[in-house]
């Protein structure tokens, strides 16, 4: 993602989106486009790195990722049961474009991303947080290698209520060619 007003006006128009929004930040958030490139913006350069998703070529969604080493998010290494978070990390995302809902674009950039993890930047775990309540999110992480680890009480905040999630977890780099079909 670039620091870039038509990346940050993309991912606005994506999460104001209720379709969008009612997995991804709530339909309750009040957004703005100002909120959102600021929001953005500040993870630019830091421990978590905003990417656009691609699909043939045109921007279809969002993925983030952080290096839990070196975090000052709420998830910390004693929240997800680390001795060491050397090696660590977390990520998110979501399709921003509902129509391409259901066709295996989320497992196939979670199993690129994920492989790029422990390929380039030397992951040895790599979680992920989707909530309790969204199992095609949990269907996408399954797909590509991750497994259930336990379920994380209250954990995110989402539409007035303190939801449950599932802390998900890669231990290795998912294997080439992740099959999307039945």
């Amino acid at each position: 993602m670039r620091d870039d007003d038509a990346d940050y006006r993309m991912v606005f128009e994506w999460l104001s989106d209720p379709l969008v929004a009612e997995w991804y930040g709530g339909r309750d958030t009040v957004r703005t486009f100002e909120s959102t490139r600021e929001k953005y913006r500040a993870r630019l350069g830091g421990s978590t790195t905003a990417t656009i998703i691609l699909h043939g070529g045109e921007p279809v969604g969002f993925l983030q990722f952080t290096a839990l080493d070196h975090s000052d998010e709420v998830e910390t290494a004693e929240e997800l049961g680390l001795d060491d978070p050397a090696g660590a990390f977390a990520i998110d995302l979501y399709i921003g474009e509902p129509s391409l809902w259901g066709k295996g674009i989320g497992s196939r950039a979670i199993a690129t991303f994920t492989r790029w993890l422990f390929d380039e930047r030397d992951a040895t775990v790599v979680f992920a947080d989707p909530r309790v309540a969204n199992p095609r999110s949990i269907r996408a992480f399954e797909k590509t290698g991750y497994t259930k680890v336990r379920i994380l009480p209250g954990h995110e905040r989402h539409e007035g209520r303190d939801e449950d999630c599932w802390l998900m977890e890669a231990r290795s780099a998912p294997a080439s060619g992740i099959h999307s079909g039945p």
